[in-house]
């Protein structure tokens, strides 16, 4: 009997022993040490925070290509209320004809810029402002106070710390992008009304890190991790996954590029390598300033990412990957091949602005199912 009972209680041992090394494997390092309370509030909140990045970069897409941006001229950085009466409103627009964007527009556009139009426009430029306030609202009153609640652990901290510096810098960012659109001599193109290509970039790529930050993040919360450490060469498909959010970032960055120049012209398909290619000196100003290498590197980058996209599929459908991954995987595919179709019918009717802000918005859903694979097959702690 002694015997038995050493035996039963060194296999009770060993199977608590093994469970709890389970445990530690399968727990998530940001979600590690959080209760399950805390993880159910932050989860929602990194969630809408993600949301509301989404939605903050959708509209600032929608007023840029509807050639707003540069319509709200003032920097009152607490300005919530819009003009109000016909004095106001007057007022502000021959204030906006003070500026460089007015003196270049066309005698066609400045007969089309009428007082209602003006509102319009300039009523898109405050939707989309209010929006990132707002969102900077929602990011820093609860995250301080999750933060004084002790819900974050070490691993969340320094997330949210970057998350924080990356939101708040979007502000200096935002004014300093919209300042090169109100000076001639700050503009991608001296002779038409728009922003420096390098600020619209910058003020592009920074809620894209945001956005998988939280995304990322929020997925913890709720999302049990699934070990696949035992499927053969799912290193590589980890490496695919990366590679791909690293070309997506690049392509829409090379994006912004391209809509600040102006540079989705279809007839730069004509030839496979264009004349015109490399006539800036130095050669590097090409790959940012000349339209042609602008529109020809985003294309390319396009064809590369969606053969990159159908190799990652065709590699990751063969193993035994959990559902949700597998999920994440053919949405990545119909995303990958939506944005092919949507890149080609944008440049094919020349730009039109409802396709050219689908094709943003896509990237940013493509981003998402991205993010969700790299998550679901990511290496978990030994």
């Amino acid at each position: 009997m002694a015997f038995l009972r050493r035996t039963a209680e060194t296999a009770s041992k060993a199977v608590y022993q093994t469970a709890n090394e389970i445990k530690r494997r399968m727990s998530d390092a940001v979600a590690s040490d959080m209760t399950p309370k805390a993880r159910k509030y932050v989860g929602y909140w990194l969630l809408a925070c993600s949301a509301g990045v989404y939605v903050a970069v959708s509209a600032g897409g929608l007023t840029r290509l509807a050639e707003s941006a540069m319509k709200m001229t003032d920097r009152h950085p607490f300005r919530w209320i819009p003009p109000i009466g016909q004095k106001a409103w007057e007022e502000e627009f021959e204030h906006y004809k003070t500026f460089d964007e007015y003196d270049l527009l066309t005698v066609e556009d400045r007969s089309a810029l009428t007082l209602d139009m003006f509102k319009f426009k300039w009523s898109l430029v405050y939707c989309h402002r209010m929006g990132g306030r707002s969102l900077f609202l929602l990011f820093f009153g609860p995250c301080i106070y999750f933060w004084k609640k002790g819900y974050f652990n070490a691993v969340l901290k320094k997330r949210m710390l970057l998350a924080g510096i990356l939101m708040a810098a979007q502000i200096p960012i935002g004014w300093w992008m919209l300042h090169s659109g109100l000076h001639r001599e700050l503009m991608a193109n001296k002779e038409k009304p728009g922003v420096s290509q390098y600020r619209m970039a910058t003020h592009l790529i920074v809620p894209f890190f945001m956005y998988g930050i939280f995304l990322y993040s929020g997925l913890s919360m709720f999302l049990t991790p699934q070990d696949h450490s035992n499927i053969a060469k799912i290193g590589r498909l980890r490496f695919l996954g990366k590679g791909l959010i690293a070309m997506l970032l690049i392509g829409s960055t090379m994006g912004s590029f391209l809509t600040a120049l102006d540079a989705a012209e279809p007839e730069y398909a004509r030839k496979w390598l264009p004349d015109d290619l490399f006539v800036m000196v130095p050669k590097w100003k090409n790959v940012f300033e000349n339209p042609v290498t602008v529109q020809f590197i985003h294309r390319y980058l396009g064809y590369i990412t969606f053969a990159l996209i159908n190799a990652t599929y065709f590699i990751g459908r063969r193993m035994h990957l959990h559902p949700r991954a597998m999920t994440a995987l053919k949405g990545m595919m119909a995303l990958g091949y939506s944005q092919l179709v949507l890149g080609i019918t944008t440049l094919y009717f020349r730009d039109p602005a409802v396709l050219a802000w689908l094709h943003q918005n896509f990237s940013i859903i493509l981003f998402t199912f991205l993010i969700w694979l790299v998550h679901e097959i990511r290496r978990l702690p030994k």
